[in-house]
């Protein structure tokens, strides 16, 4: 119910922002528009969520509630799933005080309302492991719940290709049981068989998209300031990292030095008998293989984005959440002392991430200014072709303007900017037009690129236009420039 709560309070407030707006434009396109675009162009490690979202997009709308509700609604299966792994591998109160902070981790909040497919991937992760530890439980229909694990690390794949890292911690989880007389051989043998198949699925669907890598060229190489920046992405912020930090590392070494403390039998369900594995021996791979494993290979090939590691978040909380409940055997009030600080240092940033302008860049504001200002037939002239991109956020506030630099819509070139025409035809089509609204992006290059200013100058030779009004949003500016009334024809338009 809390993550219910903090998935959905203000899911509507912030502003679509450019990724968001790739999901949109992709959900919206015909099914050979769509197939073209995720095997000939880019996005195919995005496709199962794309087809996804054409779905519920068309049942729940293309409004932010509509588009961000799959991922609060992932966000709150997973911090069911996380509930239940704290329940078999350590206690009831692990599990009940897991999926409170994990509902109130601000990197959670902010992935449940967004329209990607991070907090969907993150959610399958937590079945695949959740079904992962029955199987290690189960004594009789082991295989069931492996053949489970394979599907859902299948989906885990398909949603997002990084998160398969998971299944370097779920070996370790496994092998080291196995050494330790723990986990049975057959279950470790039908999980490498598992793992065998969920590879041999993949394996078409990875090799192609090999072939869109251009997508990851502009990652740069990882610096050991990321190390600590990932820190304070899975805290979910800044002010968060101490707490986090000391009540994992606690959870984790309470594990370590007691591997039995975190099962007591009353508080573990009793159907199967086995034993699951302990909390430590489950959380600390699954928190830190992924992002060592990344970022090692990122060293020589840059692959590496802080939220790819949006998979481990589950594992923090389970860790948290054993080292709070472990205090209560030095203080019996201490995890509600440590719970409640975690409640109020969390407040701040989670009304923060709920600010129409928090992401990345701001979508809605310029399609309100059109909305209220422009006419039917007005020119838009977009000086970057990441500008048009930003459109498919809303694209109502667009339509019935003239995008005169156009020359392919993105439906049709196959990509998510479309295709631009040549100069002499923008002039030509500026020509026809008495206002122009004109997109700025304020995170490029400054001064702008020539072909920026090229742009910019052909608008001149299209006519005596001057600026008669300018809003500024964030990462953009939007220019309305109008056709001076006593000014003729130009040369330009003339010749």
């Amino acid at each position: 119910m809390a993550a219910l709560v903090i998935s959905f309070l203000g899911i509507s407030g912030p502003s679509f922002w450019l990724d968001e707006a790739a999901t949109l434009s992709m959900a919206r396109r015909d099914l050979p528009d769509f197939t073209r675009a995720v095997t000939e162009h880019l996005d195919l490690v995005h496709a199962g969520y794309y087809l996804v979202m054409r779905q519920w997009l068309e049942i729940f709308g293309y409004t932010e509630l509509g588009a961000r509700s799959l991922s609060a609604l992932a966000a709150c299966v997973a911090a069911a799933g996380i509930t239940a792994l704290g329940r078999r591998c350590a206690s009831t109160w692990v599990g009940l005080v897991a999926g409170l902070v994990y509902a109130g981790n601000v990197t959670v909040t902010r992935y449940a309302q967004e329209a990607r497919p991070y907090a969907l991937a993150t959610a399958m992760g937590v079945v695949a492991t959740y079904v992962l530890v029955r199987a290690v439980q189960s004594p009789r229909w082991w295989w069931t719940w492996l053949a489970a694990h394979a599907v859902a690390m299948v989906l885990v794949g398909v949603l997002n290709l990084f998160a398969l890292l998971l299944a370097a911690a779920h070996l370790l989880m496994l092998a080291g049981g196995f050494l330790s007389r723990v986990t049975r051989m057959r279950v470790f043998v039908g999980w490498c068989v598992s793992s065998l198949i969920t590879g041999l699925v993949l394996y078409p669907f990875v090799t192609k998209a090999q072939s869109q890598k251009h997508q990851v060229a502009s990652i740069p190489y990882p610096t050991s300031e990321d190390v600590w920046r990932l820190v304070e992405f899975l805290s979910g912020h800044e002010s968060l990292i101490w707490v986090s930090l000391a009540a994992s590392g606690l959870g984790l070494l309470a594990g370590l030095r007691r591997a039995g403390w975190v099962r007591r039998e009353r508080d573990v369900p009793a159907a199967e008998g086995l034993p699951a594995p302990t909390l430590s021996a489950l959380a600390a791979p699954w928190l830190l293989l992924p992002p060592v494993i990344l970022l090692t290979v990122s060293v020589a090939t840059p692959l590496y984005r802080h939220r790819y590691m949006v998979v481990c978040l589950p594992a923090l909380a389970l860790l948290m959440a054993a080292g709070l409940v472990w205090t209560a055997r030095l203080w019996r009030p201490l995890p509600l002392a440590g719970l409640a600080a975690f409640a109020v240092l969390v407040v701040p940033p989670q009304f923060k991430i709920r600010e129409a302008d928090e992401r990345w860049d701001d979508l809605r504001t310029p399609a309100a200014v059109l909305k209220r200002h422009a006419h039917s037939g007005d020119a838009v002239l977009f000086l970057t072709p990441a500008m048009r991109w930003r459109s498919a956020g809303y694209p109502d506030a667009y339509r019935g303007l003239d995008d005169v630099m156009l020359a392919q819509t993105p439906a049709q070139a196959g990509n998510l900017v479309g295709a631009d025409t040549q100069l002499e035809v923008m002039k030509r089509r500026l020509c026809l037009k008495q206002r122009v609204w004109v997109f700025w992006d304020l995170a490029g290059k400054t001064p702008p690129p020539a072909w920026v200013q090229a742009r910019l100058r052909f608008v001149g030779y299209a006519g005596a236009f001057l600026p008669s009004g300018e809003w500024r949003f964030k990462r953009g500016k939007l220019t309305l420039m109008t056709r001076s009334m006593d000014a003729g024809p130009t040369k330009g338009c003339r010749s």
